[in-house]
């Protein structure tokens, strides 16, 4: 997880700023879409601007994600209770019962704490037609 202490928010993101600014534009605007797939190499940054995106999302602040808040600090422990990342029990696959098992029978459930529930897929590139379809 993100440390409080070694990021703070998007202004410490090296490149990817057209991708920060849509993001940013859409929180400010009120159009945040309902599924974003953040693509490309391993260790590009993918897993950390999804993070700090469900932070920006969640927190409570006007500079968002501030790290300071109750909200941020939660994420960047990995504790948030609406920001869900989900696993994978092997290792080249994502099943459908993964999926249904985190996911499907969780979305239904209200956010406790925000006004978004967020859900981060690692390696979405593995789920299987089945789980990608459930």
């Amino acid at each position: 997880m993100l440390q409080v202490n070694e990021w703070k928010g998007f202004n410490r993101v090296v490149g990817h700023q057209q991708i920060i600014t849509h993001l940013q534009n859409a929180i400010a605007s009120d159009t945040v879409s309902n599924a974003y797939i953040f693509g490309g190499e391993d260790g590009s940054g993918k897993k950390m601007l999804a993070t700090l995106y469900a932070m920006a999302l969640e927190c409570r602040e006007k500079d968002r994600p501030c790290m300071m808040c109750s909200s941020c600090k939660k994420a960047s422990d990995g504790n948030h209770p609406d920001i869900i990342y989900v696993k994978h029990e092997k290792p080249n696959t994502i099943s459908v019962d993964d999926v249904r098992r985190q996911l499907v029978d969780d979305v239904a459930i209200r956010p406790y704490e925000s006004r978004y529930k967020i859900y981060i897929i690692e390696d979405a590139e593995k789920m299987t037609t089945q789980a990608q379809n459930a």
